[in-house]
């Protein structure tokens, strides 16, 4: 599969490469977690921060860059990355609410990266979505509270089985912003192939058969 680099600040294509069977795609709706790569080129133009995308239509998948390992012998570069909803993990001030749960993890990713009065905290490109989500409930929080985004979204995953998906938004085929889409949901997903292909499998429903 196609792997494209992509520049935090702007969305700038800065490299692309493959990936063949040896990856490890984390999918994880509440809490982020780290996915790995081996892409077929010894030296990458990007860096820690930047954005890696998967290009693959069954696999939706963007990434923060964490970390490089080169294999000069193979001439392979492991890329390791964080699922891109780690933006999340930012501590903010928490109110208690009643109401609309997705409006009010909305207002909290607005006012961190869209409307923030530090301009260099917003990402002019990013959107939000709430998906018809109008899952009502409380949120107590005690005053003067603080703590992260992402910690709200796993409190109202477990409460109210809701979570923060994303995708790619394209202009004349151009990556032009990311969409962060707040709606129900149920687990994550992890992908993995790092192993020869498997033939002559045989599947038992008997579970009395080792």
């Amino acid at each position: 599969m196609e792997v494209v680099f992509l520049k935090s600040e702007n969305l700038e294509v800065l490299d692309f490469g493959y990936v063949d069977r040896d990856y490890q795609i984390v999918i994880d709706s509440v809490i982020p977690q780290k996915s790995t790569f081996t892409v077929n080129k010894k030296s990458i133009n990007a860096e820690t921060g930047d954005l890696l995308v998967v290009k693959d239509k069954a696999v939706n998948y963007i990434g923060i860059i964490i970390g490089f390992e080169e294999d000069t012998q193979k001439f392979t570069t492991k890329v390791q990355t964080t699922d891109f909803i780690s933006i999340l993990d930012v501590q903010v001030k928490l109110k208690s609410f009643t109401g609309n749960i997705s409006v009010f993890i909305t207002n909290l990713i607005t006012q961190t990266y869209i409307s923030n009065s530090d301009s260099k905290q917003n990402m002019s490109y990013l959107s939000i979505n709430r998906d018809y989500a109008t899952i009502s409930g409380t949120l107590n929080f005690e005053p003067d509270t603080l703590g992260s985004i992402s910690s709200v979204v796993e409190t109202a995953n477990k409460a109210y089985s809701i979570g923060v998906f994303y995708s790619l938004q394209y202009t004349n085929g151009k990556i032009t912003g990311i969409v962060l889409h707040i709606k129900s949901c149920t687990k994550g997903v992890v992908l993995k192939s790092d192993v020869a292909a498997i033939s002559n499998l045989v599947i038992s429903s008997d579970n009395t058969q080792s």
